[in-house]
């Protein structure tokens, strides 16, 4: 499972373009048995409901408590990405803004270690 942490961030434009890039690998890692989905605190749940709809992201968004939320959060910039197998959090993935070739070199390293084909 991806789960992405949504909450404060810098850049808006940013973390939309990264959930539409998590949005089209849905249909890369489904097969997989990976699924993608954001977390989000209640507070927030608004403000990123629209954001959502705005992109046009079909991700599934969800909201939890603030201290799941904060326990699950390793840095207090958003949006986080965890890769979670068996309830253990293999690798944690925070974006670096107007940096999409750092991002884009995560992807290239994380779908070949989901998918088994390094």
């Amino acid at each position: 499972m991806l789960v992405i942490l949504l909450s404060d961030f810098k850049c808006g434009k940013c973390q939309e373009k990264e959930l539409r890039r998590l949005d089209s690998l849905t249909s890369i890692l489904a097969p997989y048995g990976v699924h993608i989905l954001g977390l989000t605190t209640k507070y927030k749940k608004g403000f990123t409901a629209r954001q959502k709809k705005n992109a046009k992201i079909k991700l599934p968004i969800y909201w939890i408590n603030d201290d799941t939320f904060n326990n699950l959060s390793f840095s207090s910039e958003y949006p986080q990405i965890l890769y979670i197998v068996d309830s253990i959090i293999i690798s944690a993935f925070k974006p670096i803004t107007m940096d999409d070739e750092f991002s884009e070199n995560y992807y290239k390293h994380l779908i070949p270690m989901i998918t088994g084909s390094l």
